[in-house]
């Protein structure tokens, strides 16, 4: 705009039109209407035409509970109405939580993460929620050990699924993995102890059978088919001869009684 003069016509230097301003969320001084001129210059005037059509954005009600729209070139407001979600969730290693495209998001909620098994020794956790698709950094297995039913060897497994065996470490009598206390050395069977000879058997599977002879077969008494030695002939004769001096010193005896009563 410029100043002209009412007498003589002359006229000063051009100068920009003052628009009146209004402060951020003041929509008093908006026109109702698009159509509506949306500000008047402050000294000459003059206003600025409105807009075609209205410059629509949507935001939540001071409550958080819905949103509406509104125009930001004038005082046009739409109904509120429910919020509507992205199917995209917002999430972090914390939780999950849904977004509307008004800005406004939900409260956060904990994630439903199940695992994953590489197959290599190592797995991560992914969240089931549909739309979050929060993942985990990948980390190995982490076992719980504990002995395998017959004790043999140890079993491992992890909250992911894997499982994974391996043999015991002693170490001081104890499994330095899963913790099992050594167990203790079996003795030999009673039968086993001291059989040598012609039994041809220690006890630890090593073969004694003498020279000459044959070890018995068989799950019955060994000594009743082990063979005769001398040492058996021996206790016989003596036996005999035994017997037979007993024999001989009663017959005495009886000869002296008869001839004293003669």
């Amino acid at each position: 705009h410029y100043r002209k003069c009412a007498t003589c016509g002359a006229t000063s230097s051009k100068a920009p039109h003052v628009e009146t301003k209004h402060a951020p969320g003041d929509d008093e001084t908006l026109p109702e209407n698009c159509t509506e001129p949306t500000f008047e210059c402050e000294e000459c005037g003059y206003t600025i035409p409105g807009a075609a059509q209205h410059a629509l954005k949507t935001v939540e009600t001071a409550d958080g509970s819905k949103h509406y729209q509104k125009c930001e070139n004038c005082k046009y407001t739409t109904a509120p109405t429910d919020h509507e979600y992205l199917p995209t969730l917002g999430h972090n290693e914390n939780g999950h939580w849904r977004v509307c495209h008004c800005g406004h998001t939900t409260a956060v909620e904990a994630h439903e993460l199940e695992y994953r098994n590489n197959g290599d020794g190592t797995h991560y956790q992914v969240c089931k929620t549909e739309g979050c698709g929060y993942v985990t950094a990948t980390v190995e297995h982490r076992m719980s050990w504990h002995p395998t039913a017959d004790g043999s060897k140890h079993e491992g497994v992890c909250a992911c699924g894997a499982v994974a065996t391996g043999d015991h470490v002693y170490e001081d009598g104890k499994c330095t993995v899963c913790g099992m206390q050594k167990p203790a050395a079996t003795p030999p069977d009673a039968d086993d102890k001291g059989n040598t000879g012609s039994t041809g058997d220690k006890g630890d599977g090593t073969d004694t059978t003498a020279p000459g002879t044959t070890a018995p077969s068989g799950s019955g008494d060994q000594n009743a088919n082990a063979p005769q030695t001398d040492d058996g002939g021996c206790m016989i004769a003596l036996a005999a001869i035994l017997a037979a001096s007993v024999a001989g010193i009663v017959a005495v005896s009886v000869f002296s009684s008869k001839k004293k009563k003669i």
